[in-house]
C-alpha cells in the first residue's frame, strides 16, 4: 500500500496493482489493459516516475468500481432483453 492524500488533504491508503495483477483481475491480456487505458475506457494508471519505464500502477478501488459498472451494465442489458420477450 502507498500513503496518499485526497484533494481535501485527508490521508488514505491506496492499494496499487501492476498491469499483470490488473489483467488477471479483469481477465484480459495485459496489453488490453494498456490499450483500454489509452482509449479512456479504463481507469488511468498512476505513474510512479517521470517516464513509463519507472512503472505504472492502477488504484485497486478504481479497477473494482470499473468492474462493478461492467456488471451493472450487463445486468441492465440482460433485464432489457428479458422485458422485450
Amino acid at each position: 500500500m502507498i500513503e496518499d492524500t485526497l484533494e481535501n488533504n485527508s490521508p488514505h491508503r491506496a492499494v496499487l496493482l501492476n498491469k499483470k495483477q490488473v489483467a488477471e483481475k479483469v481477465g484480459v491480456h495485459p496489453g488490453t489493459i494498456a490499450r483500454l487505458s489509452r482509449q479512456g475506457r479504463f481507469p488511468p494508471p498512476v505513474r510512479l516516475g517521470p517516464t513509463m519505464h519507472h512503472g505504472v500502477r492502477w488504484v485497486k478501488s478504481e479497477v473494482d468500481a470499473w468492474l462493478a459498472d461492467k456488471i451493472r451494465e450487463r445486468d441492465r442489458l440482460s433485464n432489457m432483453k428479458g422485458a422485450a420477450k
